[in-house]
């Protein structure tokens, strides 16, 4: 009856601070029948904005750690131009690490577009003829670069360190890690 009431008032009721009660409380039943009630909230028109509604949407959804709202936090991690809005997504992630269906993709997903905008990593391409693009340099990433990696390298150890029960300090910690451990990712959870 609560999860009828609740989503009734979330398609319904269009004042802003009734519908981030209504998203807070989804997200302390930790009922996973209500991941649909989030699913219209958990979206960012415009990547550089942070709507009002999705912080406590990205909070809801990392209580309830439900495998249907995997695809719309990762689109937040990778496509938003917002860092905060990125972070928060990634942090939404904590509560995964009992989702064995989930888990490994989602450690590959965040490791991957969080080590791409590694300071320092990006190369320099030129084209050569017949024979293709060839790596001529490694340039030092932009400011937005740098910003975002700082943001989410920052969330992306409490994150994978909440998911899988280890004890890394850094992100390039974890990078190391999961180089060891990419053949069986499965082998990163101690539960």
């Amino acid at each position: 009856l609560l999860g009828a009431a609740l989503s009734f008032a979330a398609r319904t009721v269009q004042e802003e601070p009734v519908r981030k009660a209504v998203i807070e409380a989804v997200g302390e039943t930790k009922d996973k029948a209500l991941s649909g009630v989030l699913r219209p909230f958990l979206a960012q028109p415009d990547k550089r904005v942070l709507p009002p509604l999705l912080k406590p949407a990205l909070e809801a959804a990392g209580k309830l750690a439900d495998e249907e709202l995997v695809g719309p936090l990762m689109t937040i991690v990778k496509d938003s131009k917002h860092t905060e809005a990125a972070a928060l997504a990634l942090r939404a992630f904590a509560g995964y690490g009992a989702s064995k269906k989930a888990r490994n993709g989602i450690i590959r997903d965040l490791i991957g577009t969080v080590s791409k905008d590694q300071p320092g990593v990006g190369k320099r391409w030129e084209k050569d003829g017949d024979s293709g693009p060839y790596e001529t340099a490694r340039t030092r990433t932009g400011e937005e670069t740098q910003t975002r990696y700082q943001a989410l390298s920052s969330a992306l150890v409490p994150t994978l360190n909440a998911m899988t029960g280890q004890n890394c300090g850094s992100a390039e910690d974890w990078f190391a890690l999961f180089e060891r451990y990419k053949s069986s990712p499965g082998d990163l959870f101690a539960k």
